[in-house]
């Protein structure tokens, strides 16, 4: 028994060290890595115009969540950070 349990702690150990390697930790299991930063760092103040400019002239928020490589809950949620409706001119930024 001492023997299966030294084992088992040397395959977990094993596995641990395989968690290290890059690409492997936050995988999505879709080839993409889960990115932790936040839409303001990857998307310049001129995608965030263009972004805005783009949807208040009509554009879904899922083909601008394409467009910029971001989710549609990223796009929904910088709209409503700069003060964004359809129909109506963009808040000023802060």
């Amino acid at each position: 028994m001492l023997r299966d349990l030294r084992t088992l702690c040397t395959v977990l150990a094993e596995l641990g060290d395989q968690a290290d390697e890059p690409g492997l930790s936050g995988n999505t299991g879709q080839g993409r890595l889960i990115a932790n930063r936040q839409v303001t760092e990857r998307l310049s103040p001129t995608d965030i115009k263009s972004l805005i400019d783009l949807y208040l002239a009509g554009t879904t928020a899922r083909a601008l969540a394409e467009r910029f490589k971001i989710s549609p809950t990223s796009v929904k949620r910088l709209l409503r950070e700069h003060g964004v409706r359809r129909g109506s001119p963009p808040a000023e930024a802060a």
